[in-house]
Order: C-alpha cells, then sequence, then structure tokens
C-alpha cells in the first residue's frame, strides 16, 4: 500500500490552519481567566472576611463594587497575554501548554489574590 504524504504547500496550511486555532483558542482562555479570577477572588474574599470573623462589608464600602468594573480591562489584557505567549511560542517551537498554562495559572492567582486582598483590611 502506497501512504500518503503532505507535500510542502498542504503542510504549510496544515500548520497555519492549526496554530491559528490554537492561538484563538488561548486568547478565549486567557479573556477567561481575566474575566473570572477576579470574580473568583471576590467570591473567596467574601468568604475569607467571614473565616475571619470580621464584620462584612456593605453597600457601597464593599470593594466587589469598585473590583465589578476591572475585568473590562483585565479580560481583553489577559486574553492578549495569552494569545502572545502562544503567538511566540509557535514561532520558537516551544509546548504551547507549558507555556500559555503557566501564564495563564499564574494571571488567575495574581487577579484573584489581588481581589482577597481587597477583603482583608
Amino acid at each position: 500500500q502506497e501512504q500518503k504524504t503532505m507535500d510542502g504547500a498542504e503542510e504549510f496550511f496544515f500548520h497555519l490552519a492549526r496554530g491559528s486555532a490554537e492561538f484563538v483558542i488561548w486568547c478565549l482562555v486567557g479573556f477567561a481567566v481575566g474575566f473570572l479570577g477576579l470574580f473568583g477572588g471576590v467570591i473567596l474574599g467574601t468568604q475569607v472576611r467571614r473565616m475571619l470573623r470580621k464584620e462584612p462589608f456593605s453597600g457601597g464600602n464593599d470593594p466587589g463594587v469598585g473590583l465589578s468594573m476591572m475585568p473590562m480591562v483585565t479580560a481583553p489584557g489577559a486574553a492578549v497575554l495569552s494569545g502572545g505567549a502562544c503567538a511566540v511560542s509557535l514561532f520558537l517551537d516551544y509546548d504551547r501548554w507549558l507555556v500559555c498554562g503557566q501564564l495563564n495559572i499564574a494571571m488567575l492567582s495574581v487577579l484573584a489574590l489581588l481581589a482577597i486582598s481587597n477583603y482583608l483590611w
């Protein structure tokens, strides 16, 4: 039996399509991290405040009110960082799961800790 192999143009367009799909997926993952990181931190922050037996915030004093506008900045920013890391790892032939995964975990942690820290004082 004869095995079919890709010629140069087919291989180029295959890698272009695969790289483009990975780029879009990592941008969406970054967007979700930027959006959900703060909201998850606000939810955890209220629980941490309750565990520390401090009185809960109410009304305009709640840091969640101010933090609710930040995902308009953090979500696109995280998407750009995640997509940029994917693009760089595509060009340098690094493992995208390792590079983009670690970056998104770090962004999620920083955003959640930022939100939690507002509930500790």
